[in-house]
This record gives structure tokens, sequence and C-alpha cells, in this order.
């Protein structure tokens, strides 16, 4: 895991929680969220909480920091605990978290916390000649030195940390504070200029005091704020280059940020999204030229560009002037449009000047169509005095330029970048516009169809037509249907389009019953809802050859969003298709599973249906540790069209529907073309609930079948309420099956035979030597399990390790456990326990394990309830062929193929005929006669 993903999810639940409520719970605030500090005794409150940074901070004893700090600190808990807890407070998971990135995590968090001691450390050893160096030569007042938190490397640094502190030695010196054999200050005799960033610090710049070179020094490591960031959440805000320029600025009274360097950064850009006016006043030398035009270019909607006089900084302005005089700079500034043009003479030669003006018309395709033809038939137009003819040929330059730039994708003249797009914030989807490529968007509840967007630091374009693998609809339909729709009653609307999508899948495929059109039908509406689900069940439709799995799985494919027929596993274009396009994938492969083990993209499969899970790659090895990963996002619905049961751990994440033998015949071919009315239906469908959030409901069913389900019962309660009660029939349905399926694993034959064994505990402890043993009873010597093998399961499973009066391994017997892993593995109402020859005698144990009281049951040779095996009864047919398969000792892979098949069918004459076939020769491999009697 690299830093920034670390980052991500911490911000993510640090975006979810608000620090003055969570440190309300401990301390209590007054009105301007200040309080006597818990972490030292006090008379006066000096602890205060900012909520626009949040972050606290302590003016006494200087401890301060995020959320996640105060938790550490005021619960004396571990950063990991805080994590955890506030994850599973604000929904954010991270239990797909390995150890490995876990403790990386902590690490990285570690580092993160000794530069922010280290800073509040060197803020503490500030000289008084360093004092009076900041307050004389660079007129920086005791305010700025403290809100800055402005200090100075004495060298003391290393003992602080090792000895005070007690930080290991390999953090410290991986945070790049300490360096050398034995460790020193990296930064000594430097003044100290710490990035603060929401309590944090998250970078350290050392200046010299004489201004020997280097003049600055940084910590190692990559530069991914900028200084005093917090500045951005107003609406103006000045862009400088340096620290001092910008601690100038803002004692003065300005906002400001600084960018620390000229080499911008295209992530720095979308960090001015929430910014109204961006004054940018770099430094006057050629590499704050290039920056300036750069980030003008960028932000070319928003930007005003300041020019100083006299070539000065922002810093030395401030020295010799006054407030006023910087004020009325700002006013004067000029919108970079303007400014590019006050670079070229208005004397300019005609035949020169397209030219010279290529680099502001490819700005002006950038604006809305207004502003651009006010700019270019009045501002151009009277700057350099040209006639109504002119205007007319710029405008054809323009158009030509738009349509160079989208072939070339390259850069516009000022290093702009320009790139193809499938998703990005507040798109519907891709649509046909006059035969190209074009995003469909929702401005203040219309739809609007775009060539372009600009985005942060990008110009976005579509696609090229050719490069989408789904077919598009024209957007002109789109709108159309959704401004019909504008009057009709949504509930009406939406319901009839889930009724439609019923009907549409009836016409092109046989399932295994009504229910199941339904489960699609929710499951495609759900693809166009995909901002919202934390969750989404992978369509795995199993069968055997000619079942029609490709014909159900293409008419999924062509109906859904962004809907991709893929037969290739190769890693890096599943990895492209799903962070790139946002991608439904349908596979259509005999085996999935072996396939992608082949291709090493099971991580992919695994994690299609969990929001939040990202697949490492490592596709730059060169730039070494912590640079060479990159984490690409790839959830999105998935559908596997197989002939071989799927892997038993994608099991979990998947709705096995089992296709039946056709009784239809189908003459229509399944085509886009066939699904595209529908699908234009869809879109609106997805513009009228674009990324609202849905109400929370319970899970339908417990463990993960719950999460994957929750989004469809969603859906249905949205558009088809009506179906509710039959939506949740379906899904008990298939709980009870996964129960079923659970009741015949290991697990559930190791806690079978731990209930059996319980009269053999003593003194709350059960041997797993006596576990094994009974377990191992009757199995050859090669099939046997390992005390060690079986420990493990145990452990696995929750029991506690314990010891028994002699020494031997044993658990804690848990009653609470027991009865909870019964039910979770479908064993409430079996009692298919193998028990020990002391405490049963098989051949008089009338216990009824079916559920069907009054019922003898038929016991075999190994204690097997086989209640009723003859009978026709549905319900005696699935315990029957249940309890026959949890101790089959020939457990087959063709046995077990026929065992799911068979369970498969909703209609009884195949169930029957299966059963019929199937149980004989069950009853004689366990030592059953024809009859049904015990032959033991």
């Amino acid at each position: 895991m690299n830093n920034l993903n670390f980052k991500q999810i911490v911000e993510e639940i640090k975006g979810r929680v608000d620090i003055v409520d969570v440190v309300s719970e401990f301390v209590e605030l007054n009105r301007n969220n200040k309080a006597l500090c818990p972490f030292h005794d006090e008379r006066h409150p000096s602890f205060s909480v900012n909520p626009k940074g949040q972050y606290y901070y302590c003016f006494s004893c200087g401890v301060g920091g995020d959320v996640i700090d105060f938790l550490k600190r005021f619960n004396t808990q571990s950063f990991w605990e805080v994590l955890k807890e506030l994850g599973r407070k604000t929904g954010v998971s991270i239990e797909s978290i390995s150890d490995e990135d876990k403790k990386h995590i902590e690490d990285v968090y570690t580092i993160e916390e000794i530069l922010t001691k280290s800073a509040h450390y060197y803020h503490l050893r500030l000289t008084k000649e360093v004092k009076n160096y900041l307050n004389e030569k660079r007129a920086i007042n005791d305010e700025m030195i403290e809100k800055f938190q402005i200090g100075f490397a004495d060298g003391t640094l290393s003992n602080y940390l090792l000895n005070e502190c007690k930080y290991p030695l390999d953090i410290c010196l991986k945070s790049g504070v300490l360096r050398g054999e034995p460790a020193k200050d990296y930064f000594f005799n430097r003044i100290m200029l710490p990035n603060i960033r929401n309590g944090r610090v998250v970078y350290l710049t050392g200046r010299s005091l004489d201004d020997s070179e280097p003049k600055y020094i940084h910590i190692a490591g990559e530069q991914r704020y900028l200084y005093n960031e917090e500045a951005l959440i107003e609406e103006n805000v000045i862009v400088v280059e340096g620290f001092f320029d910008c601690v100038s600025l803002v004692q003065a009274g300005f906002n400001a940020v600084a960018l620390m360097s000229t080499n911008l950064k295209d992530e720095f850009v979308r960090k001015f999204d929430k910014c109204k006016t961006v004054y940018i006043c770099l430094d006057g030398d050629e590499a704050g030229k290039v920056a300036t035009e750069k980030l003008g270019a960028a932000l070319v909607q928003k930007t005003r560009i300041v020019q100083l006089p006299d070539n000065l900084d922002p810093d030395d302005f401030l020295k010799s002037y006054s407030r006023e005089d910087f004020d009325a700079l700002l006013n004067s500034a000029l919108d970079f449009i303007r400014y590019k043009l006050s670079q070229i003479s208005t004397d300019t030669d005609k035949t020169e000047l397209p030219k010279k003006l290529e680099p502001i018309l490819l700005l002006l395709n950038r604006l809305d169509r207004a502003n651009s033809e006010a700019f270019l038939s009045h501002v151009i137009k009277d700057y350099f005095n040209l006639k109504n003819k002119d205007i007319d040929a710029y405008r054809q330059t323009m158009k030509e330029l738009a349509k160079r730039e989208k072939e070339k994708i390259s850069t516009s003249g000022f290093d702009l970048p320009v790139k193809y797009s499938a998703h990005l914030n507040g798109l519907v989807d891709l649509v046909l516009d006059n035969g190209e490529t074009a995003f469909l968007i929702k401005e203040l509840d219309k739809l609007k169809i775009r060539a372009e967007i600009e985005e942060g630091w990008w110009l976005l374009l579509p696609p090229p037509r050719e490069q989408v693998p789904w077919l598009l609809p024209k957007g002109e339909n789109v709108i159309k249907i959704y401004e019909q729709e504008e009057s009709l009653a949504q509930k009406t609307v939406d319901g009839q389009l889930y009724d439609d999508i019923v009907s549409y899948l009836k016409n092109i495929s046989e399932l295994p019953g009504e229910a199941y059109y339904e489960l699609l039908a929710a499951w495609v509406l759900h693809t166009y809802c995909m901002e919202t689900p934390q969750y989404t069940p992978i369509i795995c439709l199993f069968a055997v050859p000619e079942r029609g799995k490709s014909r159900t799985g293409k008419g999924l494919i062509y109906l859904v969003y962004h809907g991709i027929h893929v037969e290739s596993l190769r890693d890096p274009y599943l990895v492209r298709v799903a962070n790139d396009l946002d991608a439904t994938l349908f596979f259509d492969v005999k085996d999935v599973w072996e396939k992608a083990e082949k291709e090493k993209s099971e991580d992919i499969l695994l994690h299609r249906f969990e929001k939040g899970a990202r697949v490492p790659r490592v596709n730059y090895p060169e730039r070494g540790p912590h640079q060479d990963i990159v984490y690409y996002k790839i959830f999105g619905p998935t559908i596997i069209a197989t002939n071989e049961s799927v892997h038993q751990i994608l099991e979990t994440r998947a709705i096995q529907i089992n296709m039946p033998e056709t009784s239809k015949r189908f003459d229509n071919s399944v085509t886009p073309e066939l699904a595209i009315e529908l699908k234009e239906r869809l879109i609106v469908f997805r513009a009228r609930h674009f990324e609202e959030q849905f109400p929370e409901i319970p899970k339908p069913a417990n463990g993960r079948l719950g999460d994957i389900l929750r989004p469809l019962l969603q859906i249905v309660q949205l558009v088809k309420p009506e179906r509710e009660e039959a939506f949740l029939r379906l899904i008990k349905e298939l709980e009870k099956e996964r129960l079923i399926e659970k009741a015949d694993s290991l697990e559930a034959q190791i806690l079978l035979v731990i209930i059996g064994l319980k009269d053999r505990v003593e003194r709350g402890m059960l041997p797993v030597k006596d576990i094994t043993d009974k377990l191992n009873e009757n199995k050859p010597d090669d099939h046997k399990f390992s005390y060690h093998r079986v420990g493990r399961r145990l452990s696995a499973l929750g029991f506690r390790k314990g010891k028994t009066g002699d020494g031997s391994s044993a658990i804690i017997w848990d009653d609470d456990l027991t009865e909870r892993m019964k039910a979770k593995y479908g064993l409430n109402e079996s009692s298919e326990i193998p028990e020990t020859p002391e405490s049963s005698d098989l051949n008089t144990d009338n216990t009824d394990v079916s559920g069907d009281t009054g019922v003898s049951p038929k016991i075999n040779k190994n204690g097997i309830n086989l209640n009723h095996m003859g009978d026709s009864e549905l319900m005696d047919q699935e315990d029957a062929l249940r309890n026959a398969l949890i101790f089959f000792e020939k457990n087959t892979p063709e046995y077990e193929v026929k065992y799911k098949e068979w369970f498969s069918y909703r209609e009884e004459g195949v169930r029957r005929k299966l059963f019929d076939t199937f149980v004989p020769a069950s009853q004689q491999e366990l030592g059953f006669n024809d009859g049904g009697g015990s032959s033991a």
C-alpha cells in the first residue's frame, strides 16, 4: 500500500466525522470551542478546537493534531484501534487491509506524528537571536511565528525523539528528521518552517540563517500539499511562490497559499476547485513566468494575474509598500486571457496575428459559449481593431483547433493536458451527438450534452466512438424521454421500467423461476446507481453446456451500465476497463477461476464486489519502494457464465443461478440493438436518481449474502415496493441454500463433532485430540485430518485455546459461541451428530432431525439420519440428500456437482428423477438396503 492510498483511507474516515462533536464527548467546550486542556493542569483555557481545519491545539502544552490524534491521546488507544473504531462508526471498510499494510499504515502515521512533534520541539527551541532575526530582518511578528509554528533546529532533537518520546531509531531515520550514524538532526542550525495541515505537520523545510547555500533543505519525499493549504476554503486566494511571501501576506490580512516551488504539480490544480477567484502572484523570473502560464491556463475561468513592480516578490513589496497598495494591485489584476492579450502588440501585422492568437483561441474553446463569444466579438475585436469578417474567420479557426485537439489528444499551447475520459464527476453517461461521442451531464435538473468538460487540471474529452465497446444511445433520444417523463409520477415510470426489463428477460432467457427475473431486473437497475452501494453481487450463470448461459449473459450485458462482454482475463485489460470505464463485465468462460489463476487476475475477481477495494500493480519498479506501486479501483457489477462451479471464495460474493434445461424456443437474436430502447430509459432512470442516497435498510440476510443483496432490495423498495415481500421470500430461499452448503463444510462437521462430545468436557475443556479422533473415525489413513489442521479450524471458528490437566491442547467450551456457530452453519434443525459409542446406541436413537416431528429416523452405521429416503416429500428429499453427503466418505467431484445441481431445480418432477437415480447409490455406499433400513 502506498502513502497516497493510506491517505485516502484516513482522509475518507476523517471526512465523515466532525472533530468538534468528537471532542465534545470528552471535553466541555465553550461557544468558541475552547476549554481547559485535558492533557495538563491549567486554570485558564488554552485548549482550542478548529472546526474549519478539523484539528485541536493547546497553546500552553503544545499538543495538537487531528481527531485520530485526540482519541489516541485521550483514550490511550493505538492508532489502529482508533482507526478501526472510526471506520466502524463512519462505514468506511478497512477489513480488507492486510496485516502487512496495517503495519505500513501505522508506520506512515507514526512518521507524520514524529514530524508534528519535531516541529513543536523546534518551535519551543526558538532562540532569542533567531526570533529577533524573524522580527527585524523578515518583519514577521510573534503572532505569525506562533500561527505557523516557526522554530529553530539547535541540534538536540535526537535526544528528544529517542530518549524522551521513545520512538524507534529506524522510524526516526525513515521520517527524515534524523540522519547518519550516530543519528543527528538533519536540519541542524536552520530556521524551521513546518507545513501544517489539519493540526498535523505534513512536511518540513529548513532555511539557512545566513543565506548560505543550499538556502532551503527539505525532508525526503514528495510534497503533496500547498503551504497554508487551509486558506483554500475561502472564496478568494492569492498564490505565491515562497514561505515568507505567504506569511507576509497573511500577516497583512490577505488569504494566501504558497507553491514552495515553481514546479507546479497536476494534482495541485484540483485543490482550487472551491475557490471563486485565484490571484496568481509569482516571482517575475523565468521560472515564475512559466508557472504563471501553466496555472493560469489550468484555471482560466477564475484566475487573475497580479503584476508586481520592479520584479519584487510579495514579501519585499509589503516591506516597501502598504497593504492598500497591494489591494490596488489585486483590483487591477487582469484575467488570464486579457493578460495573454497584453503580451501581444496592438500593432502586430494581421498576417502574423492568427499565429500569435492561436494559444488564446485554444483557451477560448474551453470557456462556455457565451463567454467565449464575448471575448472574441468584443475584447479581441476591439483590442486589435478587427472587422466582422476577421472575427468570422477566427470563429472558424477555433472550430478547427477544437477538432485538431480532439484528434491529437496532445497538450495545448500552454501544456494544458487534454485526455479522454469515460468517467468524471457529474457524468450521467456517454451518448452519441451527431454521430460522435459526447458527455451527457445533469445541470440544475436538466440534461445537457457536452463535447468536452474542464475538470481540474484537465480538459476532458469523451473517448472516440470506435474505442467505446458498447452501443451508445443517441443523446437527443435520452433527453426527449427525460423531458417527456417530467410530468409523470416517478414511481409509475420506474415501476413500468422494472416490468419492461422483466418482460425483456423473459423474451431472451429461461430462468429457474419467476423470482429470478425480478432479481435480475433489480440487478440491472442497480448497475445504473453504483455511486450509492458499498457492495454488488456477482451474477453467476451456472449449468452444463447448451443451457442458455451465454445468451442470458449477453442479453444482460447489452442492457446494463457500460456493459462489456469479455472472454480474456488478461490482467492489464481488466484493470483498464474496470478503472477507466466503470464497466460492468461479463466473463463467458468455461472455468473462470482456473483461467483467472493462470492470468494472475484472481484479486480482480475477488474485489469486484466491494467498493473501496483496490488492486496493487507494480508499474514503476525503477522508482524504488513506496513509489513503484499504483492502486486501481476495480469495483463494479460482474456476470459470470461457466460450466464449472465457481471457486468457494468467489461463491460467497455471488448469486448463483442454475440454468434449467429450457422448454422454450427463442427465435429472436440477442443483439445490442434489441436492448437500446430500454437502455435509453435506463440512462434516464440514472439521471433521475443521480447520486441519490437510498434510505438505509437492515441487511435482509446474515453475513455477506445480506451485504450483496441489500442494494437490490433498496432498488425494489424504490421502484416496485409491492414486490418487496416476494423479493424477501427469494432472499430467504437463497439464505437457506447457503446454510445447506455450509452444513456440508469441514467446519460444520467439526461443530457436529463438538456438539456430540459435549459430555466429555471436563473443567470447561474439550481436548482437540478427542475432536480429531472422532472426526477421523472410519476414514482411511490418507484421508485423516491432523491435530494441527483441526486446531487451526477451531481457532478460525472462534474457540479459545486451552490446556487439559495433563497439558494437552484443548478448546475452552463456549455455549454461546457454539449456538451462534450452529445457526451460522445451518445446524439448528439438524441432529446428524456423530455421537460417541459410550453415549449412543445407534440402533435405538429415535431423535428426529428432519423437522418433521413424529417420524422415526433411519440411522446408518455412521450415525447418519437418512430420514425417509424413499418418501416423495420435497423437504424429506432435501434432508435425506443433505444428511447423506455430510459424512459421505467417497464425496467425489461428480457427487458434489450432482448434489448442487439437484438443489438448483425448482420443478419437483426433475428433482424427483435425479433423486431416484442418485439416492439409491448413496444408500448403498452408506450401508443401506434398498428398503431404507439399516444394514448395520
